[in-house]
């Protein structure tokens, strides 16, 4: 018995149904989209066949002169026309859009629930926007957090910015980060950013919070004092203080004690002060930006090379490399849970 044989002309369909959103023919819906509520012609046939939005969510309950009026000023037009596109001919092309237009676009899907679109949508940014997620990360970022059907760019975001946090924590936009997203970030271990980098980036952020605190540390009154205990409370238990040397302890994290619990304060002095004594400070592991500098240490020293210690890494900060050498030997000198 041979096999039946089947032909598929799934264009031509596709092309047939692009006509008729064109034509507007026999059109029964009026949807208004946009800020500026643009008028555009649909089939609620099409619609409720190929969108679970318009099965189920859209309020078809309105109708003038036969037609049903559907409203959406939340979705631009531009974002909107493409999605009606999409769902007539199951093409789209995001070649001419910028990046902004396509963050609009990928909510403007996630809201009328089209799946592939959204796979879509994220796959270009990803691919294809580099520059526009650096150039945007805040925005981005705010505009994907909680949202479940962006997974994969959530994660490729943070990828990145883990990667390279400079796209993050040296963006103008970096103080107007939300709080929650903030403490994701700090949570991270394998986030490429030196301890004390972290911690000047919290100051900097806390102090962006709150406008009528002076700049100047030393200038603080009680109120400003409290102001900024309070905004700084939920993050201090993610620095990791044992991972910030003496010198930069005392010189960026030593003004801001005031932030700090009297007892934490103790026991960082003690740490660095009594480095053999039994601390109850988190001994948090470094980072892995840390764990970079810590791999380079051990490699130069078995290689019997220490002048070249100098040498081992941009990452590490000017302070930090004039004293490299001698955390060296405090690397095979310390015990285990201080490194």
């Amino acid at each position: 018995m041979s096999e039946g044989t089947t032909f598929k002309y799934s264009q031509e369909i596709a092309d047939d149904f692009e006509n008729l959103l064109k034509a507007g023919e026999e059109y029964d819906v009026i949807i208004y989209v946009g800020e500026e509520l643009k008028e555009i012609h649909a089939h609620s046939l099409i619609l409720r066949a190929r969108s679970q939005y318009f099965r189920t969510v859209a309020d078809w309950s309105e109708k003038k002169d036969g037609k049903f009026i559907l409203k959406n000023p939340n979705v631009s037009s531009l974002s909107f026309e493409i999605i009606l596109r999409f769902i007539y001919c199951g093409e789209v092309n995001l070649t001419n859009l910028q990046g902004p237009d396509i963050l609009k676009l990928l909510i403007a899907t996630d809201e009328y629930n089209i799946p592939t679109l959204i796979s879509c949508v994220q796959d270009y940014l990803m691919k294809r926007q580099h520059e526009f997620l650096k150039q945007n990360p805040t925005d981005i970022l705010d505009t994907i957090y909680q949202r479940e059907d962006f997974t994969d760019l959530w994660n490729f975001c943070n990828e990145k910015i883990c990667e390279n946090p400079e796209i993050l924590f040296n963006s103008d936009k970096f103080t107007s980060l939300k709080a929650p997203l903030l403490e994701l970030f700090l949570k991270r271990d394998d986030l490429l950013l030196d301890e004390i980098v972290i911690w000047d980036s919290l100051i900097k952020w806390s102090l962006a919070q709150n406008p009528s605190v002076q700049q100047d540390v030393k200038k603080w009154d009680k109120d400003e004092i409290t102001i900024m205990e309070r905004t700084i409370r939920e993050f201090i238990p993610l620095i990791r203080f044992c991972n910030i040397s003496s010198v930069d302890f005392l010189s960026n994290v030593y003004p801001y004690k005031a932030l700090l619990p009297e007892d934490l304060i103790n026991e960082i002095l003690t740490f660095h002060m009594v480095p053999d004594k039994q601390s109850n400070l988190n001994t948090q592991s470094p980072r892995l930006a840390n764990k970079k500098v810590v791999y380079s240490e051990f490699v130069l020293f078995k290689k019997g090379e220490p002048s070249e210690v100098d040498n081992v890494s941009n990452e590490v900060g000017i302070e930090e490399r004039k004293h490299l050498k001698d955390r060296v030997k405090d690397f095979f000198h310390r015990k285990p849970t201080r490194i």
